[in-house]
């Protein structure tokens, strides 16, 4: 049955048929990359100066570094779904800015297509496999000192076995540091993002705006750091009571996150994503880290890790 619920939500999701109806066509975006960002909630805004930015936040990407890149797994609802992304940058200097490029990619294998016999009986006459892929050029700089602006775009590829469909869109984004201790994004992801089935049919990506925060404290009795933050995510469609928070006409959708980093080695991280509690840590060393979150859900668990490199 669980099996079942998961294809029907994807079957309507991404069916052709359904296109004129696009309140979820772009519903795997929003699912962001990276275990921290992840088991922060997804607010993850004002933090993202690395190489989860592009799914976050692009004007992070020139805070990031000189280079880095991620790469992140998740099977989600008990290994149905497979979710990966992987994502670099490189910094040409505060005058050239920060050049980076993802991938993104939500998967499904193996569904099994029925139909009627002669008989009248069920049987299987084909089995496909789904995917859709988003790739990712990203690109940042700094406008003014602490003070950032960033762009995404992207190229959409949807195969689900019966059908295929390619689109366009883009991000945009502001990250004010304010301090080492506090920063203030704003982002609009897909002001204009569609993708064209091959039947015809367009889809078109619901707008978002989120405002997001950040808030950091050294706790230099246990040589530790703790941070706080929020994203409030305003979604310029009806989706009614599928919305966190129903703004008649939008919706609004809240994220949160605590983490507590430990000698600047160990992280342990917990966050609420749409009212959902998800958990994780991390470990990291000269440069690198090992990040893990920890999401239960109604229709399985979820597990995510990530590796992450920045110099």
């Amino acid at each position: 049955m669980k099996t079942v619920s998961i294809l029907l939500l994807i079957a309507l999701a991404t069916s052709p048929a359904l296109a004129e109806d696009s309140l979820y066509a772009g519903d795997y975006l929003t699912l962001g990359f990276g275990a921290r960002a992840m088991a922060l909630g997804g607010a993850y805004s004002a933090l993202a100066t690395d190489a989860a930015a592009p799914a976050y936040n692009p004007a992070g990407l020139a805070m990031a570094g000189n280079y880095g890149g991620l790469f992140m797994h998740s099977s989600r609802f008990d290994n149905l779904v497979l979710y990966d992304t992987l994502s670099g940058y490189y910094s040409f200097g505060k005058a050239g800015g920060t050049l980076g490029a993802s991938w993104v990619r939500t998967a499904i294998d193996d569904i099994k297509l029925t139909r009627w016999d002669d008989d009248g009986l069920p049987e299987v006459y084909k089995t496909v496999n789904t995917a859709a892929d988003a790739f990712q050029l990203s690109y940042a700089r700094e406008l003014v000192e602490n003070l950032s602006a960033g762009l995404t775009l992207k190229y959409l590829h949807d195969d689900v076995g019966v059908g295929t469909a390619d689109g366009f869109g883009f991000d945009v984004g502001l990250l004010w540091q304010i301090d080492d201790n506090a920063a203030v994004a704003l982002v609009a992801h897909d002001p204009y993002t569609s993708k064209t089935w091959d039947t015809g049919t367009t889809d078109t990506f619901d707008p978002r705006v989120v405002l997001g925060g950040a808030w950091a404290v050294d706790l230099l009795a246990i040589d530790s750091r703790l941070t706080l933050s929020l994203d409030l995510d305003f979604i310029l469609a009806d989706y009614g009571e599928a919305a966190q928070v129903d703004l008649e006409g939008a919706g609004l959708d809240l994220h949160g996150g605590l983490e507590i980093l430990i000698s600047d080695v160990f992280a342990a991280r917990v966050g609420a994503d749409r009212g959902k509690l998800n958990l994780g840590g991390g470990v990291q060393l000269w440069g690198v880290s090992e990040d893990y979150c920890f999401l239960s859900h109604e229709l399985g668990q979820t597990h995510r890790v990530s590796i992450q490199a920045g110099f």
